[in-house]
Parts: structure tokens; sequence; C-alpha cells
């Protein structure tokens, strides 16, 4: 091959040169390429204020609301002044996006917003910016309430509290009687009792506390039933060293409490013997029992008890009456006719019974039983099961390891399920799922071994005394209820107890449980706060034995306790055999009770002595 001349090779040299650096124009002339961040993610929300109601002039309120990015964020309130917004309080949200603003005060009617306000969150790339974000208007009402008229002498500064003790029992019309309380002032001053009538107030009695602010004023009189309430005036007193100066003791004002009045009533009833309290078990009483109601009540009136003889009336026994206005003896079980006597107090003349005539019942026992031995009797009890999750009861199921017989009564208690020890029911508390142990509960009934239609059946029973769990004497019909038709059977619950403190007066229930036409089931009765005053002394029910009975006719259920009447239903009555069950159940919603630490006793038992029913 013949080598390039000196000149070629040159040529050749400049053109690569001159190559290069077009080349390097052209790269200098591309758009630079650099690494850029992913842009920030906007998010909006939403900003509501919780309803507000009218509000005091010049009086603290608070506004609530939430928004809707559960972040922490600072929110403003804002109050509307002429065209603008101008912020008054400043908080932070919850991590919920719930906020509050305390001490807000408004003079006069007025619009607000809640502002929540512009935050960044997040790393460099993945970040996002919680726009500023507004709520609606709200417009806050503001009512202005005239100031009290001036008391003479005395301007008050506030009013202050006092308390008018509720007066116990029914007062006689025109009567006086007595009523108490205290003021908040430990010191002697003048109180007022008033009768309310509207939007009125009648001064009716007057009277002094005592230095510790309790007071006792007598000579109070009604001619109807009415509202009262004790009223302190405001007054000044004289303060600084030598008595120069003054200082006002604010008014005080009560609650209004109601206060019963009516004329005075007496009856009496003839019944089986179903009248049996005391402290230990016993065998059932015989003869028979006479109960005298007497309104209105006065706790410890003697009443004569007067037996009919040779056509004059002649006393036989005398007891007080007791915090319900009863009176019950036992009488002997003889054709006899009774009446009792409340003698005359210095607020009631003497009133007296309609006459009873009573009669044998020792005849008329048509099932009884006085848990004997160390088993149930099975020619009359059995074991009812009941699969776990039925009705109200879904944590629950019988069992027969929760009752037992011995010393002639039936214990019954609850158990922590041991099949089922460390797993967890979720019960229906008020509408919401806690967590609760399994439980086993009694449940025993004369299903298949015994029943009767109308009479009287009674069970004498010691309650127990912690909540959580409730004690139970009951009956079902034999055969289905039929919607719509309590005559083919309902559901009668003689008593329930539900532990101390979860009712008032610490009394029972009774209730009667009936399907209507649409299959809902119907239930009518009370808890009856009187019966836990229904008792010759001062022991509470559960610390005594008791007779809790149901008197059964083509017509009405009367329930009682020892022979006081404290409920009479007389809708849904069921004409159709019915079996009896004795019970201690744990139902979902009082489960919390019993493991609160505080009134919950898991080992708490109800005792029953003995089970009867009388035919009529």
């Amino acid at each position: 091959m013949k080598n390039p001349s000196p000149s070629s090779r040159l040529r050749s040299r400049s053109w690569a040169v001159a190559a290069v650096a077009a080349m390097a124009v052209s790269l200098a002339t591309l758009p630079a390429v650099t690494a850029q961040a992913a842009p920030a993610k906007k998010v909006s929300a939403t900003v509501k204020i919780s309803k507000l109601g009218t509000q005091k002039a010049n009086v603290a309120f608070k506004v609530r609301g939430k928004v809707s990015t559960k972040r922490v964020r600072r929110v403003a309130l804002q109050v509307k002044k002429g065209n603008k917004y101008v912020t008054i309080k400043r908080a932070k949200t919850k991590r919920t996006g719930r906020f509050v603003f305390t001490n807000v005060k408004r003079a006069k009617t007025s619009r607000i917003r809640v502002v929540a306000s512009r935050k960044v969150i997040g790393p460099k790339n993945r970040r996002k910016i919680l726009l500023r974000s507004v709520s609606r208007s709200v417009r806050v009402k503001v009512t202005t309430t005239a100031a009290p008229a001036p008391v003479p002498s005395a301007p008050t500064t506030e009013v202050r509290w006092a308390r008018l003790d509720k007066v116990a029992n029914a007062q006689l019309p025109n009567t006086a009687f007595t009523v108490s309380g205290a003021v908040f002032s430990a010191r002697v001053r003048t109180v007022h009792i008033e009768r309310i009538v509207g939007k009125t107030q009648e001064v009716i009695a007057k009277g002094t506390s005592r230095a510790d602010g309790t007071f006792t004023v007598s000579g109070v009189k009604l001619s109807s039933s009415a509202k009262l309430r004790v009223v302190a005036p405001a007054f000044r007193i004289a303060t600084g060293k030598y008595g120069n100066s003054t200082r006002v003791i604010d008014r005080a004002e009560s609650a209004a409490v109601d206060v019963k009045v009516t004329n005075q009533s007496a009856s009496m009833v003839a019944l089986p013997p179903i009248a049996s309290a005391g402290a230990s078990a016993s065998a059932p009483t015989e003869g028979a029992v006479v109960s005298a109601k007497f309104t209105p009540a006065r706790p410890g009136r003697l009443v004569n008890l007067e037996k009919s003889v040779n056509g004059s009336w002649v006393t036989v026994s005398t007891k007080p009456q007791d915090d319900s206005g009863h009176a019950v003896f036992q009488v002997a079980g003889t054709r006899d006719s009774y009446r009792a006597t409340a003698v005359t107090q210095s607020d009631a003349p003497a009133m007296t019974t309609n006459s009873a005539a009573t009669r044998g019942w020792a005849g008329n026992v048509d099932f009884e039983d006085t848990f004997d031995g160390n088993a149930l009797d099975p020619k009359k009890w059995k074991h009812l099961h009941r699969p776990l999750g039925t009705g109200l009861r879904g944590c629950a199921q019988p069992s027969r390891d929760t009752f037992s017989v011995a010393n002639g009564v039936l214990r019954m208690g609850v158990k922590k399920d041991p099949a089922r020890a460390g797993q967890t029911c979720m019960a229906n508390v008020d509408g919401k799922k806690v967590p609760m142990p399994y439980m086993l509960n009694t449940q025993i009934g004369t299903e298949g071994l015994y029943d009767f239609t109308y009479g009287f059946a009674a069970a004498r029973v010691k309650v127990q005394k912690t909540k959580g769990m409730h004690s139970a004497f009951w009956a079902k019909p034999v055969n289905p209820e039929v919607n719509g038709q309590p005559q083919y059977g309902t559901e009668i619950d003689v008593f329930e107890y539900f532990g101390r403190g979860m009712y008032k007066e610490n009394g029972v229930a009774a209730f009667i449980h009936a399907p209507n036409a649409a299959g809902t089931v119907i239930k009518t009765g009370a808890q009856v706060p009187e019966t836990g005053l229904m008792r010759d002394g001062k022991a509470e029910l559960y610390e005594e034995y008791h007779v809790y009975s149901v008197e059964w006719n083509a017509s009405q259920y009367i329930f009682r306790i020892d022979g006081r009447e404290f409920l009479r239903i007389k809708k849904d009555v069921s004409k159709a055999p019915e079996y009896l069950i004795l019970s201690m159940l744990t139902s979902d919603w009082e489960l919390p009770d019993l493991f609160d630490g505080v009134d919950g006793n898991i080992k708490d038992t109800a005792t029953v002595d003995w089970v009867r029913v009388y035919k009529p």
C-alpha cells in the first residue's frame, strides 16, 4: 500500500479536530439533566363544629368539633365582627382530629367558625401539605336573663345550695308535719318553706337553721299533693374589728321535693301462711295470715288485731306498722273473722280496716319441697339445660355444678366455666361488646314433673347480696306461648333480685312476659323500691329469709313479700298450666358488676328454704 503524503496527513488531522470541536458545541447546547423530587401531595380537610345550644351572656361554654385529618394541628376559633372574622381562641387538635375550646364567652348572639392551619408533614420524598381548612360559620344564640329582684337591705351576689330532705311518707290533708334539711352556711339564719305553684312560690312555713346549717321546721300543712322547696334569704352580717363593715351571706335555694297528700285508708286480706321472715331456715308455717295495709304509712304506729268473738271485737295482738304501712299477723287456720285498727296519733285519728275471714290451708297444699337430704328430689325437680348464647345470657349456660342441697336448704350460685378457662366471651353491655369470662348458672324446674293452674306459689328465699347475678322464682307455661294469645301461657316472674345497690331501696322486681301478635315479647311489671321497706325490722332483704309469692287467678296476678302486696297486674293473664323454676343467672349486661372488684362476689349464693303451691 502506498504511504500518504505529508499534505494528506495534515488535511486528515485538521478534519478530525474540526469534528471533535463540532461535537463539543452540540453537547454544550443540550439541556442539563438533574434529579428532581416528586411534588408534595396536597390534602384538604373538612372542619365541623358540634351543635351548640343557647348560651347565657358572659357565661363560659365550650366549643367542640373535629377536623377530618387525624393529625395534631393548630386550630383557631374566630368570631365575626363586621365583615371579617377575628381569632379569639387558639388550640390544638388531638390525634383523632377532635378539638375543644374552653372558657368561651359571648355577650350577645354571634357567628363563629373554626380554622385549621396549613401544615406540612412527612419526609422530603413523601411530603404532604395539609391545606388550610375552614368550617362553616355557626350561629351561637346568646340570651340575657334579668337580674333577680334585690333583697331589701341585703343584695345577694349569687344563689347557693340548700337541701330539703325527702318526705318519706304521704301526709294527711291539712295536718301538720315536719320537714328537715340544711343550708350551705354553717350559721343560724332564717329559712322559708315554699310551696311551688306553676312559676310562683308561696311561703307556707318559717323556721331557723342551727349553727351547723341544719334545720327542722314543724307545722307544715298541705291540702293536696305539692312540690316544696326551702329558701334561705340573703342577709348582712357585721364584720371588721369594730363591726363597722358588713358582708352579705348569699341567698340559698333547694331543689323541689314532691310531697304526696292523701286521705287515710285501710284494708285487710286473709291469706295462706305466706309470711315467715327470719334469719335462719325453718319449716313452713301452718295456719293462716292476715295482712293489713294503712295509707299513708306511719312507721311505728301501733296496730291492734281484733277478732270477732260472740259478736264483739276483741284485741288479740298488737304490733307496729312497718316502713311500708303494713302490719302482718300469723293466726290460727280456723274459720274466724279479723280486722285491724291503727291507733290514734297526734296527726291521724284511729283507722279500722274491713273484716277478713280466715280458713285452714293445710289441705290445700298442692306442692311442697323443703329440700331435705343431700340432693334434689328427682320426682320434683330437674336441671334445666339451655344452650350457650341464649337470649340475654350469651356468655352463660346452666350447669349441675352450681347448686347444692344440704342442711335443709338449696344453695344457688354461679361460677366461671372451667371448660372455657382463659377464653373470652364478648358480652353485650349497653350496646357495646365487653370481654367477659364464660359462666355457669343455676336453673332448675319442675318441667314434666309438676305444673299448676291458679293458686298461690310461694318460696322462702334468702337472696344474694352481690350484684352481677340475679336470683329468681318464676313459672313458664307447659306448652309454648302463642303470639297475641296470653291465655295459652305467659312467663310469670314471681320475684327477681339483682343485688344490693342495683336499684332504689334494694327492692325486688316482678314481671309478666307475653309475646304480642307480632311475636315481640312485652314485659309488664317493675322493680318496686317499696319492697325494700317491707320488713318488720331494719335488716336488708339479703340478710334474712322472706316468702316471695304470687296469687294467680283468672283475672290477675298479685305479688307479695311476706303477705305484703307490692304489685298487681291485670293484663296478659295466663289460663294455662305452668311449671316452677328456681334460678341464679348472669345476664350479659350485669356481668361487669360481678367482676368490678368492689361489689362483686362470685362465691355469693341465694338460699331456698322451701317452696309451696296452695290451691285456691
